[in-house]
C-alpha cells in the first residue's frame, strides 16, 4: 500500500478502528476491472483534473454521457469524490 494512499485511509478514520470502504489492493483491482473502456478513459481524464465539459469535448460526446459514465465508475468503485479517483488510479498505477 502506497503512502498516500495509507495517509488517505487515516484521514477516512481507519486509525479509529472504524472500517469505513478502503479496500485493499486486489479489491480495488477487481473493482476496476469491473469498468468499461469508456469509463477507464473517462475516470483518467476526471482524476487528471479535467472538468465533466472538457472531458466531453475531448471525447466529442455530451456532458450529459459523461455524467452518466461518470456515475456508473463511481458505483462501481464504490467511491464519492474525484480525489478519491484520483487515489484508486494512482494506488494500481494506471497511466493515462
Amino acid at each position: 500500500m502506497s503512502p498516500v494512499y495509507r495517509d488517505f485511509a487515516r484521514y477516512k478514520g481507519l486509525n479509529t478502528g472504524r472500517n469505513l470502504g478502503i479496500a485493499s489492493e486486489g479489491e480495488l483491482r477487481a473493482r476496476y476491472a469491473l469498468l468499461t473502456a469508456r469509463e477507464k478513459e473517462i475516470c483518467r481524464f476526471l482524476a487528471r483534473g479535467l472538468l465533466n465539459r472538457e472531458t466531453a469535448a475531448r471525447l466529442s460526446i455530451s456532458e450529459r454521457t459523461v455524467e452518466g459514465h461518470r456515475a456508473s465508475a463511481f458505483k462501481k468503485l464504490q467511491i464519492k469524490t474525484v480525489s478519491e479517483l484520483a487515489l484508486i488510479l494512482t494506488e494500481l498505477r494506471v497511466t493515462s
